[in-house]
């Protein structure tokens, strides 16, 4: 580990063998969870295709944690259901998505 963020909250840097990710290269997320009770994630991400930390963040006004939970706490993160069970404040009703592919 080569930081911790600033604010407090548990998010931390990597350096793999004393290298540190290129910051231009563009962040690439590879492992989303959620919070089993949904108040936070933590993603796991490399840049320039090195591992480069680990990113705990919140949702609205809820504070972001300043330790890791455990392994038994997270769920993996799927946001296409979870879209696909939002529902449309004005209609009340699911939106629909449209995806380019076949399946159904």
């Amino acid at each position: 580990m080569i930081r911790k963020c600033p604010c407090g909250c548990a998010s931390i840097d990597f350096a793999i063998d004393g290298r540190e990710p290129e910051i231009s290269a563009g962040l690439v997320p590879f492992g989303d969870f959620l919070a089993s009770d949904h108040s936070f994630g933590v993603f796991v991400f490399q840049l320039g295709g090195m591992l480069a930390g680990v990113e705990i963040y919140s949702f609205g006004d809820d504070d972001t944690p300043a330790e890791f939970p455990s392994s038994e706490d997270l769920e993996p993160a799927d946001w296409k259901e979870k879209a696909n069970k939002a529902v449309d404040p004005t209609s009340g009703t699911a939106p629909r998505t449209s995806g380019g592919s076949s399946e159904g």
